[in-house]
C-alpha cells in the first residue's frame, strides 16, 4: 500500500497481520526491514546477512568467506582486528604498539599485584612528564651494575637531585642536591669509606664538610667564625691550685713548691702564674738568696724564670718577707693532661720557704700576636754583663710591627686552608667520590 502519514509524508508499505512491517520505505529515502524506518537511512529489526562482493566499491561491505571486511578506497580492511589479529602471549604481559601493530611484550609486565619494567637482560626506565613540558621531569633507571638511580630534574632538563647506589665496596646510597644547572650544594656519601658516611655542603663562598672517616678537626671542618667559643670543645679553660699554709726548702736541690695540672681539648697555648710571698731567714754578715719560678718540667726551672729573693749582709738577722709573682705562656703541642710547677730553690743553708701560694693555668686555643716561648734550661740569673738597654720607641715599633705580622699570618693561614678545603670538597662532589 501506499499512504500519506501525519506528516504528509509517503510511504511504500508492504505488511502481513503476522510480521506486520516487511518493508517500509518513507518519502525522504528512510528504508526499514521488519520494523518501522528510523532516523537513519536504514533500519533493520534483526540479523543482517552479507555475502561476498562483486566490486571494489568504496564504503562496501562484506563477508569475505572468513571475515567481514570493509572497502577503504584502496584494499579491503578488517572490522574485526583492524588489518591483524591479536597476538599470543604469556601470562602478565602487556600489548604496545609498534607503529605497524600490536605487540606483545614481557619488558612491561602486570600480574595485579606488580608492574615490572624491564629484565634480566634489559634495562627498564620509567619517565615522568608535566603537562606543556617536553623533557621528562623525572627518571628511575639502572645505574650500570651497581643498582637502581632515580633522577629529577627541571623544567629545563637540568638535573636538580639524583638518588644512586653508592660505588664502593660495601654498597650504601649516594644523594646529590644541585644548587644550580651544574654545580653540587649538597652530598650525602652513606659509605665514603669503610661504612663511614661523609656529608658535603658547598655555598658560594663557604663549605661545610663532614667526615666520619677520620677523627679530630679532620672530621668537621665549618667556615671560620662558623661556631661561637661557648659551642666548642676548644675554648678557653681555667684550672687552679693553692696553699695556704707555709712551705719550708729543705735543701738546695730544686724543689716542687706547688703544681696544678689542665687538660688542653686541643693544641694551644697555656697562661701560668703564681702568686704569693717569700720568706728568707738572714744572718747579719752574710747574703742569703732564695729562687722561685715556674716551669712544665718538674726538676728545671724555664730559661726566663728565676725571680730572685736577697738578703743585705748589712741587715739585722731575722726572717725577711717578699711579695712574689712570675708568669709564663707554654705552647702544647696537642690535646691531653699538662702539669705544670712552681719551683724553688735556695742558695744559703738558712731556711728559706713560701706561704700563701696560688697557682693558675688558663688554656688558650688561639694566638693573636707573636709569642716567644720559654724553654728549659740553665735560668741567666742576674748577671749585670748580661743585662740589656732599656727599650727604645724603634724597639717598642718593631715588636709591636711583629706582633701583628704573627697574628695576619694566622689569619692568612687560616684563610688559605680554608680554602684549599673547599676546593677539595667541590673537587670530591664534582666527581661524585
Amino acid at each position: 500500500m501506499t499512504y500519506l502519514d501525519t506528516a504528509d509524508i509517503w510511504h511504500l508499505r508492504l505488511y502481513t497481520p503476522i510480521t506486520k512491517d516487511v518493508l517500509n520505505v518513507t518519502g525522504n529515502g528512510n528504508t526499514g526491514i521488519g520494523v518501522f524506518p528510523g532516523a537513519e537511512m536504514l533500519r533493520v529489526g534483526g540479523a543482517v546477512q552479507l555475502g561476498t562482493s562483486i566490486a571494489n566499491t568504496t564504503g562496501a561491505l562484506r563477508w569475505s568467506g572468513t571475515d567481514f571486511e570493509g572497502y577503504d578506497g584502496s584494499s579491503w580492511q578488517s572490522l574485526t582486528s583492524g588489518g591483524s589479529t591479536l597476538p599470543s602471549g604469556t601470562s602478565g604481559q602487556t600489548l604496545h604498539h609498534n607503529g605497524t601493530d600490536w605487540t606483545a611484550s614481557s619488558l612491561l609486565t602486570n600480574d595485579d599485584t606488580t608492574i615490572k619494567i624491564g629484565s634480566n637482560t634489559q634495562d627498564g626506565i620509567l619517565a615522568l612528564y608535566g603537562d606543556g613540558i617536553i623533557n621528562s621531569l623525572a627518571t628511575i633507571t639502572p645505574y650500570s651494575t651497581h643498582g637502581g638511580q632515580i633522577i629529577l630534574l627541571d623544567e629545563a632538563n637540568n638535573a636538580t637531585m639524583r638518588l644512586q647506589p653508592d660505588v664502593s665496596t660495601g654498597g650504601g646510597g649516594f644523594l646529590e642536591i644541585k644548587r644550580n644547572a651544574t654545580a653540587n650544594g649538597f652530598i650525602v656519601n652513606g659509605n665514603y669509606s669503610n661504612e663511614n658516611p661523609r656529608i658535603y655542603i658547598t655555598g658560594a663562598s663557604n663549605a661545610v664538610n663532614f667526615n666520619m672517616s677520620v677523627t679530630g678537626n679532620s672530621s668537621v671542618l665549618l667556615p671560620t667564625d662558623a661556631v661561637s667559643n661557648s659551642e666548642i670543645l676548644d675554648e678557653p679553660g681555667v684550672a687552679s691550685t693553692g696553699n695556704d699554709t707555709g712551705i719550708f726548702i729543705s735543701s738546695t736541690n730544686i724543689e716542687v713548691i706547688q703544681s696544678c695540672t689542665i687538660t688542653a681539648p686541643a693544641a694551644g697555648y697555656v697562661f701560668v702564674i703564681a702568686s704569693g710571698y717569700g720568706f728568707i731567714e738572714h744572718s747579719s754578715g752574710s747574703v742569703e738568696s732564695c729562687t722561685i719560678g715556674i716551669s712544665d718540667n718538674s726538676t728545671a726551672f724555664l730559661s726566663n724564670q728565676e725571680i730572685n729573693m736577697n738578703s743585705l749582709s748589712l741587715q739585722p738577722s731575722g726572717y725577711y718577707y717578699h711579695p712574689l709573682t712570675t708568669h709564663s705562656i707554654v705552647p702544647v703541642a696537642s690535646a691531653g693532661a699538662k702539669t705544670f710547677y712552681i719551683l724553688g730553690q735556695k742558695i744559703s743553708s738558712n731556711a728559706a720557704g713560701f706561704w700563701d701560694i696560688q697557682m693558675s693555668c688558663i688554656y688558650i686555643p688561639s694566638a693573636y700576636g707573636s709569642i716567644v716561648a720559654s724553654s728549659v734550661g740553665d735560668p741567666t740569673g742576674m748577671d749585670i754583663s748580661k743585662a740589656s738597654p732599656a727599650k727604645t720607641t724603634a724597639d717598642l715599633s718593631e715588636e709591636r710591627a711583629i706582633s701583628i705580622e704573627a697574628n695576619n699570618y694566622r689569619l692568612q693561614q687560616e684563610v688559605d686552608e680554608m680554602k684549599a678545603r673547599m676546593e677539595k670538597i667541590e673537587r670530591e662532589m664534582e666527581n661524585n667520590q
